[in-house]
């Protein structure tokens, strides 16, 4: 709706004239008052603002995902240390969203800046510190679990080209093993339990790296039942004796040209053979 001021109307007196009326014109509209103005961009006000993760954040993965807003048309570097580790464009509604990469060998604790360049020159930054899951990792079993087999695979993850020390409450031969983890972070070794060990075992899994102890691990889990001996005879005397199987004759005299039927009985079976021979007259 348009404003206007009110008409304002005068009437003059003068002797000897009649009464005269002046008028005053209007003023021009009054503009409309904006409502409300279009929200800008975010990342619009020249800084970088990290929403995840938080200041001190305990992750979950080595391979966490850093994202916020920042000015529009920046590149966004993340470094570690100085040194470079991702990057990525903010994109047209000033966010940005990059996977930092963290090796196992490193720390728990790290400190990360974010930097919004653009047209090569550093415009905005800030830094966030995270605290990285643990390099060292019992995988297999699970904690508290029935293994299928008396011969246990017990893996998981550890700093590269250290090493992996077991410990064995009871029911291994020596009652300690010790595997290598590879140059990519993974290990992997067999325990292979008596048939006499107990069900429920606990194992103390040690991680050294460069000959100190660099971590360790309860891991407990349940055997299963072991199937029962079979009975094994004393001696030979508990084994019945197998028959020898008859022959037939091969000397003897008849007639020439005679048929000779011989029975046999078999002591095993039961059964009867018969055998037809024909008379040669020879003995």
């Amino acid at each position: 709706m348009k404003a206007f001021a009110a008409l304002t109307i005068a009437v003059v007196a003068s002797a000897g004239f009649g009464a005269s009326v002046t008028t005053t014109s209007p003023p021009a509209p009054v503009p409309p008052t904006a409502s409300a103005q279009e929200t800008p961009p975010a990342g619009d006000q020249g800084t970088v603002t990290v929403d995840s993760p938080r200041d001190g954040e305990k992750l979950i993965s080595r391979l966490p995902r850093f994202f916020g807003t920042a000015p529009l048309t920046a590149t966004i570097v993340v470094t570690v240390a100085g040194v470079e580790r991702a990057r990525d464009v903010v994109d047209p509604t000033g966010h940005f969203s990059v996977v930092v990469p963290f090796t196992l060998r490193e720390e728990a604790r790290q400190d990360v800046r974010i930097t919004a360049i653009v047209g090569g020159a550093e415009v905005a930054s800030t830094e966030r510190s995270v605290i990285l899951p643990p390099s060292f990792v019992v995988a297999t079993p699970a904690q508290n679990a029935t293994t299928a087999s008396r011969d246990v695979v017990i893996s998981g993850t550890a700093v590269p080209d250290s090493s992996i020390s077991l410990v064995v409450q009871s029911g291994l031969a020596g009652g300690t093993s010790t595997t290598a983890v590879s140059s990519e972070g993974e290990w992997s070794t067999t325990l292979s339990f008596a048939t006499d060990a107990e069900r429920a075992q606990s194992v103390t899994v040690r991680q050294i790296v460069a000959g100190d102890q660099r971590g360790e691990f309860v891991l407990r889990f349940m055997l299963p039942t072991a199937a029962p001996a079979q009975p094994v005879p004393e001696d030979e005397s508990t084994v019945p004796p197998v028959a020898a199987s008859p022959s037939l004759p091969e000397t003897g005299s008849a007639p020439e040209g005679a048929l000779l039927v011989l029975s046999l009985a078999l002591m095993i079976t039961g059964g009867v053979v018969v055998a037809r021979r024909r008379a040669t007259g020879r003995r």
